[in-house]
């Protein structure tokens, strides 16, 4: 599918492609692909990390495994820089992915039970940082995305609820 990089030589960032004018990406920073019917990243040695849903994938300077993204997942591309007074002075990459398969339907989620997933980490609670150039989203699809929040965090209230309840049920049967 594609290769995140920092722009540089002869690469430039551009609405079709994944190359940032981002001082924390290596230049050579990840790689998605797309092998039966589902999309993995892979960091391929970068200084500042790739990120899925706050989860290093890997150490400095160390290729990671292939890890299968989801839609809804958080990936963040390098790491935030900021100054002795804590202003931020070199941003990092971060999206919310929306995976469509060929077919126009929309991938599945990370389920619940996945090592990757964190019932707080939802991009609505992070700084969003937009990529050079990118198309603003349409109205219909602001009122969707804001319509997921909202069931993704109706949801997450259920499984919190659900786990207080068990919790009480193991309680009384000791």
């Amino acid at each position: 599918m594609g290769r995140v990089a920092r722009a540089g030589g002869e690469e430039h960032p551009g609405e079709d492609n994944t190359v940032f004018d981002c001082k924390v990406l290596s230049r050579a920073q990840a790689v998605f692909s797309f092998v039966n019917g589902k999309v993995y990243l892979k960091d391929t040695g970068s200084r500042n990390g790739s990120y899925i849903n706050t989860f290093r994938l890997s150490k400095p300077f160390q290729e990671s495994e292939e890890t299968v993204v989801y839609s809804q997942d958080v990936v963040r591309f390098g790491t935030q820089v900021k100054d002795q007074t804590k202003v931020v002075k070199e941003k990092c990459i971060l999206a919310k992915l929306r995976i469509i398969a060929p077919c126009g339907a929309e991938l599945s989620t990370r389920p619940t039970t996945d090592r990757f997933i964190k019932p707080s980490s939802g991009i609505e609670n992070q700084e969003t940082i937009k990529h050079e150039g990118a198309l603003e989203s349409s109205d219909k699809e602001k009122e969707t995305i804001a319509h997921l929040e909202k069931e993704s965090n109706r949801k997450q209230h259920e499984i919190n609820n659900l786990k207080e309840n068990i919790g009480r049920l193991t309680v009384r049967e000791e």
